[in-house]
């Protein structure tokens, strides 16, 4: 019988090497970079973002005992849509309140 693997037994070597080249990728991006080569690499950055998403199910599965496979995947979507609940509503409310206190210093300074 082998034993699962844990989450520190899983190797990042390789995740590293795709960080450095993502960032890599980024800073070449300017304002005079060609369309084509622009939309090349967000296809290419949006690969490596949904990859990076998906990986967690598969560790899910590798991790727990597999009759609690479902349970653990119902977790892994409640944490990521919560996740991405929560940030959302974070930057909201972030974008309201700067944008209403600019926007209300704008108003009083135009006033005669």
């Amino acid at each position: 019988m082998t034993e699962k693997p844990t989450p520190s037994d899983l190797s990042l070597g390789s995740l590293k090497k795709r960080h450095i080249a993502g960032v890599r990728v980024t800073a070449i991006i300017d304002v005079f970079t060609k369309a084509g080569v622009r939309y090349g690499l967000r296809t290419l950055l949006g690969h490596g973002a949904g990859a990076y998403i998906q990986a967690a199910f598969a560790v899910t599965q590798a991790v727990v005992v597999p009759t609690d496979g479902p349970n653990g995947l119902a977790f892994m979507l409640l944490t990521q849509f919560s996740g991405m609940a929560l940030g959302l509503s974070i930057s909201d409310a972030i974008l309201v309140n700067v944008a209403s206190n600019a926007l209300s210093a704008l108003l009083l300074a135009s006033q005669p």
